[in-house]
């Protein structure tokens, strides 16, 4: 599987981090955010996850292979790297312009 498409809306006080979704092979979108680890600040691309009863975090997405993984990380970064990151004030404006096929 490859990334085919990085989107990516920049937060207002660290450009660096913010969030976004990566398409692999132009079929399967899936959201990210872009955080920085509090012990080293470097930053890496956290998937989707969500707190459970017991205030734990459960992944939603999990990728099985190191390899797949590392290839969407450096993807992500690669891209943000290169500027392609929006404010994230203009994330309401341009969802709006590509979402027009949504019935609700």
């Amino acid at each position: 599987m490859k990334v085919t498409e990085v989107r990516f809306f920049a937060d207002r006080k660290d450009p660096d981090i913010g969030f976004g979704s990566f398409t692999l092979d132009g079929e399967i979108s899936i959201n990210y955010s872009i955080k920085r680890a509090k012990k080293n600040n470097s930053r890496f691309v956290a998937l989707p996850s969500r707190k459970d009863k017991d205030g734990n975090y459960k992944s939603v997405i999990y990728i099985k292979e190191k390899e797949l993984y590392d290839h969407i990380q450096k993807a992500v970064l690669d891209e943000v790297d290169n500027g392609s990151g929006r404010p994230a004030s203009n994330q309401r404006q341009q969802t709006n312009q590509n979402n027009d096929d949504i019935p609700f």
